[in-house]
């Protein structure tokens, strides 16, 4: 532990610190905010830059977006200006119903999980991006970790279709409409045949570490290989 009198003892003839002056004391350069008192005390001073980009969920010790992350997808969803609204027409609702009593054995069990999880999720979100509509199988909205948190993942369940060539680009151009969005912040699909396999505590985490920006896919060892 050092004293203020040892510490102003390397101040420059200007009364500054320099870098030379704080190698002595041990502190990096350029200075963290709050090494001063970090000395004082006899705690280690933290190089700037070193701290992770994420925080850590208490209950699965798994990451979490922290909200400097958030702020930048918004800023930069800002500058795309992307029209992204909910529409509310006949033919939206009508079809969003339909798919919602749709009987598909993957996004039931999906939807089961989800109960679980301790988030908030829209079924079969409508969206109008660019003048496009898009449905999206769940939007999970929230998660409760020390407390509720606001997080925006699209989650599409992905049955056999999906793995044609014509369905994949299709797919691939919905996520990059979908991430445009300021209305969502990534976008996580899972096959139909890991979606039946998985547990509320797996898709949590997988919810929780799924990167913002990023449109994640979650296939088997024998789809990947159709995807080749």
């Amino acid at each position: 532990m050092l004293t203020a009198k040892e510490i102003d003892s390397v101040k420059s003839r200007k009364g500054g610190f320099t870098r030379a002056g704080l190698r002595e004391l041990g502190v990096p350069w350029p200075p963290p905010k709050g090494w001063r008192k970090a000395l004082l005390q006899g705690l280690p001073v933290t190089p700037v830059g070193s701290s992770p980009m994420v925080r850590k969920d208490p209950v699965l010790r798994t990451r979490i977006p922290k909200p400097s992350q958030v702020r930048m997808v918004k800023r930069q969803n800002r500058i795309q200006r992307v029209a992204t609204r909910t529409p509310t027409d006949q033919w939206t609702s009508d079809t969003r119903n339909k798919l919602v009593h749709k009987v598909n054995h993957a996004e039931v069990h999906v939807m089961s999980l989800l109960k679980k999880c301790g988030v908030l999720y829209d079924r079969e979100r409508p969206f109008l991006i660019d003048g496009k509509r898009f449905f999206v199988d769940f939007l999970v909205t929230s998660i409760m970790t020390d407390k509720r948190r606001k997080i925006r993942v699209a989650i599409e369940v992905d049955g056999g279709y999906h793995f044609t060539e014509e369905q994949r680009i299709k797919d691939r151009a919905k996520d990059r409409q979908l991430l445009k969005s300021s209305r969502v912040w990534s976008v996580l699909r899972i096959s139909s045949d890991v979606a039946m396999r998985m547990t509320s505590e797996e898709l949590r985490a997988t919810i929780i570490s799924n990167k913002v920006g990023v449109a994640t896919r979650i296939y088997s060892d024998a789809e990947r290989l159709l995807l080749r």
